[in-house]
């Protein structure tokens, strides 16, 4: 189960899981044409694809989500919790309903999808939910205070559920993909590109498909738990 998978890194994630000819549940929102774009990927690639619709932002949609896909596949072994959106302002900007909203998706949503999908997942005792977070839940990011503290609070649910549902046999981990040239990072020019390519240690900008191929091979080891991988090569001063 991906969300966020009709563009992106979460297209990368569901087409990489269906090269490997997995059965794979797309979730989406809006963008009907870019989840049909990722799903005949998927089948083209020999694995095979179902589309999911829902506004994850809703409590109920998360329910209705999990229980759709259930009875589409009949269980759940993976769940990446990718969906999110980096839209939102200076501190001193930004109403209430826009943090709200910004935590909503990023925060209370994957809350609530985890929850679903750890219930299936305890049911047979194996299961592995991964988290998408943000390297500005490290380091923070100017104009993005919501998605920042979202992120953040995303790594700290992560652990502690990793330590809930440890003993029954479901695995959760956090993967932060870094900077990656996909629609969430278009507003950015070729000389910021250029000069965040520079603070990378190998040089360069990643790939939605180098992170999509490390998710899915996280997601096949069954000894590891409760940790965070940043995938993010920059250098920065902490001090």
């Amino acid at each position: 189960m991906i969300t966020g998978a009709s563009r992106g890194l979460g297209r990368a994630v569901a087409c990489e899981f269906g090269r490997r000819g997995e059965r794979v549940a797309v979730c989406f929102h809006q963008d009907d044409e870019g989840a049909s774009r990722t799903a005949g990927e998927i089948e083209d690639s020999g694995g095979e694809a179902k589309l999911f619709c829902a506004d994850l932002r809703e409590e109920g949609e998360c329910e209705r989500l999990m229980k759709e896909i259930l009875a589409g596949f009949g269980s759940i072994d993976v769940l990446v919790n990718n969906a999110g959106e980096a839209a939102d302002g200076l501190i001193l900007n930004t109403p209430a309903e826009k943090w709200r909203e910004a935590l909503s998706l990023n925060l209370d949503a994957p809350f609530r999808l985890m929850k679903a999908a750890s219930r299936a997942m305890m049911g047979k005792r194996s299961g592995m939910i991964i988290n998408v977070s943000s390297i500005a839940a490290l380091a923070g990011r100017e104009g993005a205070s919501g998605y920042a503290a979202a992120k953040a609070g995303l790594i700290g649910l992560s652990l502690a559920a990793a330590r809930e549902l440890g003993g029954s046999g479901v695995q959760v981990n956090v993967v932060i993909p870094g900077l990656l040239r996909t629609g969430s990072s278009s507003h950015l020019s070729e000389e910021q590109f250029e000069r965040l390519a520079g603070e990378n240690v190998l040089g360069r900008i990643g790939a939605p498909e180098e992170v999509a191929a490390f998710i899915a091979h996280l997601s096949t080891m069954k000894a590891v738990s409760g940790q965070i991988f940043n995938l993010d090569s920059r250098i920065r001063r902490w001090t």
